[in-house]
């Protein structure tokens, strides 16, 4: 019976943290594609200026 009870514990921990860490890649991507337009604003506006 414990050993089930364990096995549980196990499983839904790791579908939390499967799931963090899918959270966090998402958001990885996210401010990466930010951080690339930013990059693309600047460099456009840097080349208007000159």
């Amino acid at each position: 019976m414990d050993e089930l009870i364990i096995e549980q514990k196990i499983e839904m921990e790791s579908k939390l943290v499967r799931s963090e860490s899918m959270s966090i890649l998402k958001e990885f991507d996210e401010s990466e594609d930010l951080l690339r337009l930013e990059n693309y604003s600047y460099d456009n506006s840097k080349s208007s200026d000159e």
